[in-house]
């Protein structure tokens, strides 16, 4: 067992494969010695789609511009996404920062919450890593988690993304799956097919 330090004073943690620490902020990270940033990103997504499947809470996978991993989820489930990823955080240091208002600080997930706002309609979720040298995998490097309002005809998203406008006609939702990271995901048609931005070949030396 680990003890990490929260608002409610000392907790006990069981370790995992990395080493739970508290710094001297205070806040709680895991140590990382073989992980690169994107490593650890799918990772967490591959940690936060099992607490959601657990749970049964339906869920699509989407990328944005940047082909960050999105986690969808309807926003009448929130209350629920909120109350089982926190039980299955309680021995993660899994922090969740809030996209719609980027001047609030991140919360610690196992402490309960998701975000400080009443109504946040994005959090991005990490679990916060040191590498050697004092690097730290924060925010950037999280996955998203947005929370959308399926309507009785359309859907409404708080921004756009890969393959989606903020608002949409729900006929054009055509559920499909996609096979990643060694999992098959729900996800929506087309949105993991190539885009006219996506690099798919490799690149060997770039000149400017």
């Amino acid at each position: 067992m680990t003890n990490i330090v929260t608002r409610d004073g000392v907790r006990p943690v069981q370790r995992t494969d990395n080493q739970v620490i508290v710094t001297r902020r205070g806040k709680i990270a895991r140590l990382e010695s073989s992980l690169t940033p994107h490593e650890a990103q799918i990772e967490d997504l591959i940690f936060l789609r099992k607490v959601l499947k657990k749970a049964n809470i339906p869920y699509l996978l989407i990328r944005d511009h940047k082909s960050r991993p999105i986690l969808v989820v309807d926003v009448e489930l929130r209350s629920v996404v909120e109350r089982e990823v926190a039980s299955g955080c309680a021995n993660e240091p899994m922090y969740a920062k809030t996209v719609d208002s980027p001047g609030l600080s991140p919360l610690l997930v196992a402490e309960g919450g998701l975000s400080s706002l009443a109504d946040p309609r994005i959090v991005r979720m990490y679990r916060r890593r040191i590498a050697p040298g004092g690097f730290r995998y924060g925010p950037k490097f999280g996955v998203e988690l947005q929370f959308w309002d399926f309507e009785e005809t359309v859907v409404r998203c708080p921004v756009e993304n890969s393959l989606t406008r903020r608002v949409l006609p729900r006929t054009e939702i055509v559920a499909t799956t996609v096979k990643l990271y060694g999992y098959k995901w729900a996800t929506i048609e087309g949105m993991f097919t190539p885009h006219a931005s996506d690099v798919t070949f490799d690149i060997d030396m770039v000149f400017s």
